[in-house]
């Protein structure tokens, strides 16, 4: 009976290590899950940031040009601005020149009168 028993005691020995074995492989296929599953979340954690970073690059993209086009928009209405005021400036001159103009039509007139006048005295005396 004493070699049976020395085979058991082996055999239990090989159970014993099997289970053992098995546990371990259980455990490591545990930690394998939860660090695939921890990878996971970071990248998704990642790509979510690297999302919001583009979405902020884009939306700051945005805002300078937005800001760039205000800016431009401002200066063309001032530009504007300044063209109306020298337009209005040069029809005040033009007519300005016209009047003037006039008026010296108007004396030049008078004194062509005046020098047919004159003449006419002269002729008459």
């Amino acid at each position: 009976g004493a070699s049976s028993g020395g085979a058991d005691e082996a055999r239990d020995a090989l159970v014993e290590e099997r289970d053992a074995a098995r546990r371990q492989a259980e455990a490591l296929g545990r930690q394998v899950a939860a660090q695939i599953r921890k990878n996971s979340e970071l990248e998704e954690k990642h790509r979510r940031r690297h999302k919001e970073a583009l979405e902020r690059d884009v939306g700051d993209a945005v805002a300078l040009l937005k800001r760039d086009l205000a800016a431009v928009e401002g200066e063309r209405d001032a530009l504007r601005g300044d063209v109306s005021q020298l337009e209005a400036d040069l029809r005040r001159e033009a007519s300005k020149r016209a009047r003037d103009a006039k008026t010296d039509a108007r004396a030049a007139e008078a004194e062509a009168r005046a020098a047919a006048a004159e003449r006419a005295r002269d002729e008459a005396q």
